[in-house]
């Protein structure tokens, strides 16, 4: 009569491992971030630096 709700996250990610495509998401996200890091000028790299220490800066001066 009363019916067992499943919930999202079991039907989502079901719980076997598949250690290939685990695998295969880690090199991915290697790759992406090689490629990130290798395409984005330099100048753009200490743009985002120089950001980073003003919101500090301001951050610490609170």
């Amino acid at each position: 009569m009363f019916c067992k709700k499943q919930s999202t996250y079991t039907k989502t990610y079901p719980g076997e491992k598949k250690p290939f495509l685990q695998l295969l998401g880690i090199a991915m996200i290697a790759l992406g971030t090689l490629l990130l890091i290798l395409c984005i000028p330099g100048w753009a790299w200490l743009s985002l630096i120089g950001i980073g220490l003003i919101i500090t800066g301001i951050l610490l001066l609170r």
